[in-house]
């Protein structure tokens, strides 16, 4: 029998899983094309990393599509070269500003997890 901790992270992780997928569809839709060689994208990828990043793990703003080529080689290599042709293509403005909330912190509890969710319903839903 799970305890209430346990019954909470597993409901946390079920819509956590929910909203990564979610997020990953709405990228793709939003950037069809691989930002580095425009190929066509199959991946949206986090500019700034989940981990390193919170706050940005479901902003739209910080999805980028990608060609698995592409993936494979911001992940393989240095991803410096690739970085700066993404922020080159959408400008200064946008990454001062996704570096600015790159510094900001939240709280991932459930109710956090299931607004994101909602949030990424209705930009599905938009699209």
């Amino acid at each position: 029998m799970k305890t209430p901790g346990q019954k909470y992270w597993a409901k946390i992780k079920k819509v956590r899983k929910q909203a990564d997928k979610l997020w990953q569809v709405v990228v793709q839709e939003l950037h069809p094309r691989c930002e580095i060689c425009g190929q066509p994208a199959i991946v949206g990828h986090h500019f700034i990393l989940k981990a390193d990043s919170n706050y940005l793990r479901y902003a739209i703003k910080n999805g980028i599509g990608l060609c698995s080529h592409c993936h494979s080689l911001w992940h393989r290599n240095n991803a410096s070269e690739y970085a700066i042709r993404v922020e080159r293509q959408r400008g200064n403005a946008w990454f001062d500003d996704i570096m600015m909330d790159k510094q900001k912190t939240t709280s991932t509890t459930l109710a956090w997890y299931e607004e994101k969710l909602s949030a990424l319903k209705k930009v599905k839903l938009n699209n």
